[in-house]
């Protein structure tokens, strides 16, 4: 019977990857990621022996199981629905009518147009505004579609990609207008996402209205997710700590 604390055997394993490849090297079935690592056909405990942080807990620093010490454990996953459409008003009333019936956060879905960073006046965008999605053009819009919403407390996911500075710091001035102080925190746990490649591959609804929204070069999306999470990071003068 085999010793469980014995390591493992890589000659062994070498010579029966052989046998089963016709007398190949097993070396042959090493492939590369697109950024160029190697992945090798076989780890083992001796692979990770000298790395760094491999014996870490959650809610510690550099936070590889996660940022907080009991995650979804401690508090289960927000239950909400993502949804968005036609005008800021009209999707106000279904989101407070939702969470009038216990929806416990809003996911905001906008239109293709506001995805692309037109307004909704724009010719190329005529046939899809408020379509899959709500309009918004302006703070103004902001304002109206969490109109009723306590800011300071419910939960906001925001799913944006291209136009996602304008999107974030019309949210933030909706916040500072509605509480009426500058800088005020949003005390809720809004969420947004951060880097525009995700929309390279993303595509959520099916034909006629396709969600493929135009994606910057890679240095620039980057640049921008770097600079949102340089924007919202926790610290001793954050307003925002919750994002």
């Amino acid at each position: 019977m085999a010793d469980p604390k014995q390591p493992a055997d890589l000659t062994h394993w070498t010579e029966l990857a052989k046998k089963e490849r016709n007398g190949a090297a097993p070396s042959g079935l090493v492939w590369k990621t697109p950024e160029g690592i190697d992945v090798k056909p076989l780890y083992t405990a001796a692979d990770v022996a000298d790395l760094d942080f491999t014996d870490t807990i959650p809610g510690v620093f550099p936070f590889l199981r996660g940022p907080r010490a009991t995650m979804y454990a401690g508090q289960p996953w927000t239950i909400r629905q993502y949804a968005g459409f036609s005008t800021a008003e009209e999707s106000n009333a279904f989101y407070r009518a939702n969470l009038a019936a216990g929806q416990m956060g809003l996911s905001v879905a906008f239109d293709l147009a506001t995805h692309r960073g037109y307004d909704s006046d724009h010719p190329r965008v005529v046939g899809d505004v408020g379509k899959a999605g709500v309009a918004i053009d302006s703070v103004e819009d902001m304002k109206i579609l969490f109109d009723g919403v306590p800011l300071d407390k419910m939960s906001v996911s925001m799913t944006m990609n291209g136009a996602v500075l304008p999107v974030l710091a019309s949210f933030i001035v909706a916040g500072e207008l509605k509480s009426s102080v500058i800088g005020a925190p949003i005390a809720g746990q809004p969420t947004i996402r951060t880097p525009p490649p995700s929309a390279t591959t993303v595509v959520t609804h099916p034909p006629p209205t396709p969600r493929r929204v135009p994606v910057l070069p890679p240095s620039r999306s980057f640049r921008i997710g770097t600079s949102l999470t340089q924007i919202v990071r926790p610290g001793p003068l954050d307003p925002n700590p919750n994002w």
